[in-house]
C-alpha cells in the first residue's frame, strides 16, 4: 500500500463522531484531517434504548432498533470509505482508534437491555462504536481500544516520553490551525498517535527539532541571520503546514501536505533616534519558505 501510513481517531458521541487523522510522514505526528460526521439518518431517534423504545410494546421497539442499526451502519461505511478514499492519494489508512465500550456487544432483543440498567445506559453509545469498529474492518483496518481519560498515558507509553510532553504537544506544538481543538481531540490525537506509532516506519518524535548548520533561511525575502538589519524585531510566524512553525533557529521539516509552506514576519523596523516616540512601523513580509 502506497502513502504514509496514517490512522482514523474516532470521539464518538451519540449520532455523530468527530475524526482525527493522523499522520508522521516526516516522523513527527501530524493531524492531517478532521471533520464532524453525522452517522444517523435524519428523522431517526439518536438514543432509542433510552427514550423512544421504553414507551414501546416490545416488538415495536426491537423492529425500531433494528432500522436504527441498519442506518448507522450504512452511513458509518459510508463515512470511512469516503475518509479512506479521499486520502488514498498520499496516505495509507492502516488503522483506526476508538474508545472502548464498556461491553463487548448488544443482546438482540431490547427486553435484554431493559434488565441491566448499566447496559441500557451505555446502549447508545454503543449502537455508534460497535458499527464504526465493524465498517473499519470491512476496509481492512486494525482496530485499536482505549478506555476514556487513557489515550495521553498510552501514547506516552509508546513513544517513551512523559505525560506532560505528550500534552504539550497535542495541546500546542503539534495543535492544527484553527478551531475547534477541545479535550476530546486532543484525546483522540493522543490515541491516533499512539496506534500510528506501531505502523510508522521509524520512531515518531514530538519534542524539538534539531538545529541546523550555518545561516538560518526563513523566507525568501528574509536574509541569513547574520546579516540581519539593524534593529529589534518581533519574528511572529505563522505556517500553513502544522508541523513544525517557522523559527529562524529550528530545522524547517518538510510540509507533510505536499504544499509550499507560506511564512509571515512582522518585524519592528529599522533602528530610529532614541528622541523618537513616534509608534513603531510594522514590517510585514510574506513568503515561502526556503527549505534546507
Amino acid at each position: 500500500m502506497k502513502g504514509a501510513p496514517c490512522v482514523v481517531s474516532v470521539a464518538d458521541h451519540t449520532g455523530w463522531v468527530h475524526l482525527v487523522c493522523v499522520a508522521a510522514p516526516g516522523l513527527v505526528p501530524v493531524v492531517i484531517a478532521r471533520r464532524r460526521v453525522t452517522l444517523i439518518d435524519p428523522g431517526l431517534p439518536r438514543q432509542p434504548y433510552e427514550h423512544e423504545s421504553t414507551a414501546m410494546r416490545e416488538d415495536e421497539a426491537n423492529a425500531l432498533i433494528a432500522q436504527v442499526r441498519r442506518s448507522i451502519a450504512a452511513r458509518t461505511s459510508d463515512a470511512l470509505t469516503r475518509v479512506v478514499t479521499e486520502l488514498a492519494g498520499s496516505y495509507a489508512v492502516l488503522g483506526l482508534a476508538i474508545r472502548k465500550p464498556p461491553f463487548a456487544d448488544l443482546p438482540e432483543t431490547v427486553a435484554a437491555v431493559w434488565k441491566s440498567y448499566r447496559l441500557q445506559c451505555a446502549a447508545n453509545g454503543m449502537l455508534y462504536q460497535l458499527a464504526i469498529c465493524r465498517a473499519a474492518r470491512q476496509l481492512g483496518l486494525d482496530v485499536h481500544m482505549c478506555r476514556r481519560g487513557e489515550e495521553t498515558s498510552w501514547a506516552a507509553e509508546q513513544l517513551g516520553v512523559t505525560l506532560r510532553e505528550v500534552e504539550e504537544f497535542v495541546s500546542r506544538a503539534g495543535r492544527p490551525a484553527g478551531p475547534p481543538w477541545t479535550q476530546e481531540h486532543r484525546r483522540a490525537y493522543a490515541a491516533g498517535i499512539a496506534v500510528l506509532a506501531a505502523h510508522a516506519r521509524g520512531r515518531l518524535e514530538i519534542g524539538r527539532p534539531s538545529r541546523r548548520k550555518g545561516p538560518e533561511r526563513c523566507c525568501s525575502s528574509a536574509r541569513p541571520r547574520d546579516r540581519e538589519p539593524r534593529g529589534t524585531s518581533r519574528r511572529i510566524c505563522q505556517a500553513i503546514c502544522p508541523i513544525s512553525p517557522c523559527t529562524f533557529q529550528d530545522l524547517l521539516l518538510p510540509c507533510a501536505r505536499g504544499l509550499s509552506e507560506i511564512c509571515i514576519h512582522i518585524s519592528d523596523g529599522p533602528e530610529r533616534a532614541p528622541n523618537d516616540n513616534s509608534p513603531d512601523p510594522l514590517v510585514l513580509q510574506v513568503g515561502r519558505l526556503t527549505p534546507p
